[in-house]
C-alpha cells in the first residue's frame, strides 16, 4: 500500500502522521493519540471519541464516518 504523510493541526500544534491509503479515519485517530503520547488504552479510547477530523482549516467540514479510508477521502 502507498504510504503518505498527513499534516495534522490540533490545539497542541502541527505534526505529521504516516498513513497508508487504505487506513481508515479510525486508524488515523488512533495514530494521532499515539503521536500525542496518550499512553493508556482507556485514555486513547476517550481521546478518540472526543475529537473530530476535518478536511478544512476552519473545522467546518467534519468527517463523521470513521470507516472511510484515506484514499476515499482524498486526504493528502
Amino acid at each position: 500500500a502507498y504510504i503518505q504523510i498527513l499534516r495534522i493541526r490540533s490545539k497542541d500544534g502541527l505534526f505529521r502522521i504516516e498513513v497508508e491509503e487504505t487506513n481508515t479515519i479510525s486508524v488515523l485517530k488512533t495514530k494521532v493519540c499515539m503521536e500525542n503520547s496518550v499512553n493508556s488504552l482507556d485514555q486513547q479510547a476517550l481521546n478518540i471519541n472526543l475529537f473530530t477530523v476535518s478536511t478544512t482549516q476552519d473545522g467546518k467540514t467534519i468527517l463523521s464516518n470513521d470507516a472511510q479510508t484515506v484514499s476515499q477521502l482524498k486526504l493528502k
